[in-house]
């Protein structure tokens, strides 16, 4: 049985890698390191590649559906690229209630300041939408999620986190979880 290779994850956190030319440069760098994994760090990201609600405004939701594939299409070339190039891709993004493109995309939970809201959105984002963004996109290894507003405690919050997640790390400040996937299969418990 041979050694396991450490993973070495490059992040890129800049507007730019929506272009594709940045993309390639970057690829270029990590080939010249001995990267094997790529995080794309954007904080709207799945925010942006959220389907929206079917409550949702019609006068928007073309605009919303359309940006969402653009995004979606652009992705699917740039994981290809990497399992190519056998780098690992992974994701990362803010999910939090906060937020003001959910907002636009989910308006029913937000309509008044009720805590339970936030709870009942961050239930349908884990339990539906994430799944729903990661059918599209069946290359990408990983996600990383920034949760900085979870409104529950530490052990539920635990418990929500385990249930889709791998990884789930509770700082003084923020949450954090990572959703890795076995091979080409689903979010693995």
């Amino acid at each position: 049985m041979g050694n396991p290779v450490p993973l070495l994850f490059l992040e890129v956190n800049t507007p730019a890698i929506w272009q594709w030319e940045t993309f390639t440069d970057i690829m270029r760098h990590l080939k010249t390191f001995p990267f094997n994994g790529l995080i794309l760090h954007q904080q709207t990201l799945l925010a942006l590649l959220a389907k929206p609600s079917p409550r949702c405004p019609p006068a928007t939701v073309e605009h919303l559906l359309l940006a969402r594939s653009n995004a979606l299409h652009y992705l699917q070339n740039v994981a290809r690229y990497c399992e190519e190039n056998h780098i690992q891709l992974w994701l990362q993004g803010e999910a939090t209630p906060d937020c003001h493109d959910l907002h636009r995309k989910f308006p029913e939970f937000f309509l008044s300041q009720d805590p339970h809201n936030d709870a009942a959105f961050l239930n349908l984002f884990f339990g539906e939408t994430l799944p729903e963004i990661l059918s599209h996109l069946p290359t990408v290894r990983g996600l990383r999620l920034s949760l900085t507003h979870l409104p529950c405690t530490r052990q539920r919050g635990n418990q929500r986190c385990n249930a889709s997640t791998r990884a789930c790390v509770y700082t003084a400040v923020s949450w954090c979880c990572a959703i890795i996937r076995t091979k080409r299969g689903p979010a693995s418990s």
